[in-house]
């Protein structure tokens, strides 16, 4: 009968800090060559542990940037914590509107009836640009 697993302090290290990190068990009981039962019945403590203690070490540093003294770090410190513990968020609307706030139109157009339009637009606009008299103005 083999013996008894018996984990060592550094071992307990690595399955505390790698359980904050969010490892899964499969994971890390293959890193230790040991089943995951034996995993769980060993480490239990620091497998609950873990992800307590990085997330109270988050905590504190966050807690401690919001008393900075730069405005630039308390700000994004707060909005952090807002968001992730208050549930805040920041919302942008966009709102797309047609013609005079009207709704939005969708032609279906060929290529040759946007091309003449366009061409349209672009006599239009050199006829009203134009001295009056035209050409006639020119050769006087």
């Amino acid at each position: 009968m083999p013996a008894e697993f018996e984990p060592t302090t550094d071992q307990r290290a690595l399955v505390q800090n790698a359980a904050a990190f969010g490892i899964n068990q499969a994971d890390i009981a293959n890193q230790l060559n040991i089943d995951e039962k034996t995993l769980r019945k060993h480490f239990r403590e620091e497998l609950n542990s873990g992800k307590f203690k990085v997330d109270m070490l988050a905590g504190r540093t966050v807690t401690e940037l919001m008393k900075s003294g730069e405005e630039r770090v308390r700000l994004d410190a707060a909005k952090y914590y807002t968001a992730r513990r208050m549930g805040w968020k920041e919302t942008n609307v966009s709102e797309h509107v047609g013609k005079d706030g009207g709704p939005i139109e969708n032609k279906d157009v060929t290529a040759r009836e946007l091309f003449e339009s366009r061409m349209a637009g672009i006599v239009a606009r050199r006829a009203e640009a134009s001295v009056p008299g035209g050409d006639d103005a020119e050769s006087a």
